[in-house]
């Protein structure tokens, strides 16, 4: 007798019909969780100005020109979307992120990592330095250092190759000087004498000890300042020695008429490379300076003249002196000279007939 086999179907997810409607529900649920989420990336949100999907700037797409069919373009961001809605993400994508938002941080932060050079990169790396001598301005690995001094109009003093000064902006280099300066009752003028012996020590003061001074200050007569064994010689502008001339620079008034040759022949006599030669009298006659000129030699003279007024350029000898031995001119308007050393200024007396 044959026996009846008996079949029993057993359950699945596949026939269980509470399991099907679940997946239904689930899928259903996520997606349209997925499209509250697409739109809410696109579409306004009740007049928020900011959608919160978006970080950074983006460029708007406008298509508003020309009709774009469903689906859109490379670059477009859907062919689906009105116009209006385009205007509006348009307008969306000119606003900044807030400071506070910790994606727009993170975003800042990455623009500037990137924006630094890479420390692979030759070109972003200094150049080594070659080991040169420098001048000492900029700190290097080289070797600073440089030198030389020379005096100028602030003051300074030093050592180099020979020695530098100057006397009312009248500047030289040498190893020794004379200054022959007038001292004649016309000196007077506006404190001229006065501004005249503290020019005078302010140049001694610029002079180094190796080298060599002389002095000669005149009116119809000069008067040579004599060396500490009574010489009338250039001496050295020790400390000592510059002290021993200021202290006797007081006892020297203005007074007298003027002899511009005796004066200069003096300080011809004590053999410096350079006179400066200070004056504001009578003016130099045309023989005077070729006989001036004649026993100078090889003595620069630096010619400085005071005068009341603009310069007048009636000085022609004074000038070729100076211009021939190597030197230079200088005119000085002595009303330009400070009140607190003024007197009464008055004109230079008349050139006598020679």
């Amino acid at each position: 007798m044959p026996m009846s086999r008996t079949i029993e179907l057993g359950r699945s997810p596949l026939t269980d019909l509470r399991a099907l409607g679940s997946s239904a529900a689930f899928h259903a649920a996520l997606l349209a969780l997925c499209s509250l989420m697409v739109l809410r990336a696109v579409l306004p949100d009740g007049g928020n100005e900011e959608p919160p999907g978006l970080v950074g700037e983006i460029g708007p797409v406008d298509n508003r020109a020309s009709a774009v069919a469903p689906g859109g373009g490379p670059g477009d961001l859907g062919g689906t979307l009105s116009a209006e809605q385009l205007e509006r993400m348009g307008a969306l994508a000119d606003i900044q992120p807030a400071a506070t938002d910790p994606e727009a941080l993170a975003d800042a932060l990455v623009d500037e990592i990137l924006a630094l050079p890479a420390a692979s990169d030759p070109a972003a790396e200094p150049l080594p330095l070659p080991s040169l001598p420098g001048l000492g301005v900029l700190p290097g690995p080289g070797s600073g250092g440089g030198g030389g001094e020379g005096g100028g109009s602030g003051g300074g003093q030093g050592e180099g190759i020979g020695a530098g000064t100057e006397f009312f902006g009248a500047k030289d280099r040498a190893t020794s000087f004379a200054y022959v300066i007038d001292r004649s009752a016309s000196m007077t003028n506006r404190g001229s004498i006065d501004i005249a012996k503290r020019e005078l020590l302010a140049s001694l003061r610029r002079l180094p000890s190796d080298a060599r001074f002389g002095v000669v200050f005149y009116n119809e007569k000069a008067t040579p300042f004599l060396d500490p064994s009574g010489q009338a010689r250039l001496m050295p502008a020790t400390p000592e020695n510059k002290a021993r001339f200021e202290s006797r620079l007081a006892a020297t008034p203005a007074d007298g008429g003027t002899n511009h040759v005796d004066a200069l022949m003096a300080g011809f006599r004590m053999q410096p490379e350079v006179i400066f030669f200070l004056t504001d009298a009578d003016q130099m006659t045309d023989r005077e300076a070729e006989q001036l000129i004649e026993a100078a030699g090889a003595i620069r003279i630096q010619a400085i003249e005071f005068g009341i007024g603009p310069d007048t350029g009636l000085s022609v000898p004074l000038r070729t002196l100076a211009n021939a031995t190597g030197g230079s001119y200088r005119y000085i308007d002595v009303m330009t000279f400070p009140d607190r050393y003024s007197s009464p200024a008055r004109p230079p007396a008349a050139e006598e007939p020679r």
